[in-house]
């Protein structure tokens, strides 16, 4: 295999740039046995692939994810298809935003839902935490971030097993936020301007060695496109 990172979504450009990729086939293996318990024969059906890239932001300005894939759209690689199932940003104060996509294997014709990714429109492409779903206290430092959004995939089988179609459903988003404050509780509200809701109250953690940190969690449903 050649060196370096395989860009399967054909997302790369200057502010996007493939750090690693990979692929992972599942599969469902039917068995009979004979009067010993030993196989007496084994038929493997039902095999999908998984494709998944991860790209680091680095255009050192704001960019727009869901110009670049959206959940629910279909991407040819090679002969195969995937529509897209995943996408991860996390963004800490110490490296760059990591953007992971994931494709799952599509057995259909063309996008049939695709999903809005509300808070992935104007993401700071440099070395910066930054705030997904939550609105920060006062006093609150945000020191790392990761939202996940997603779809379900659902495939129909032939009489042989060969998945024949499939369809995506219920895109949603949830936004983990690590927070730390000197003087205050680090805390932060959900982001209600753009529909966010917090999914539990903040987990505040002190001890005697550090200051106080918080971890509040935000989640979306997204609309249908």
């Amino acid at each position: 295999m050649p060196f370096g990172a395989n860009d399967y979504f054909v997302l790369g450009d200057t502010a996007y740039e493939p750090q690693s990729s990979s692929i992972a086939t599942t599969a469902s293996n039917a068995q009979a046995m004979d009067s010993w318990g030993d196989v007496a024969c084994e038929t493997v059906f039902g095999r999908a692939k998984t494709w998944q890239v991860v790209y680091a932001l680095v255009k050192g300005a704001t960019v727009n994810v869901t110009t670049k894939v959206k959940l629910g759209n279909i991407k040819t690689i090679g002969a195969e298809k995937a529509v897209i199932t995943g996408v991860e940003l996390a963004t800490t104060n110490t490296d760059f935003p990591r953007l992971t996509v994931t494709g799952e294997e599509w057995f259909g014709d063309t996008d049939l839902r695709t999903y809005t990714m509300t808070g992935l429109t104007a993401i700071a492409a440099e070395k910066r935490a930054q705030p997904i779903g939550v609105v920060l206290d006062t006093g609150t430092n945000i020191n790392g971030s990761t939202a996940s959004y997603t779809v379900q995939i659902v495939r129909v089988s032939d009489s042989v097993g060969t998945f024949a179609k499939s369809a995506v459903y219920g895109g949603r988003a949830e936004a983990s936020n690590d927070l730390i404050a000197c003087s205050t509780t680090a805390g932060a509200v959900a982001d209600t301007a753009n529909s966010w809701a917090l999914s539990k109250e903040a987990e505040n953690a002190t001890d005697n060695t550090s200051y106080g940190s918080s971890t509040v969690v935000a989640y979306l449903n997204l609309a249908n496109d």
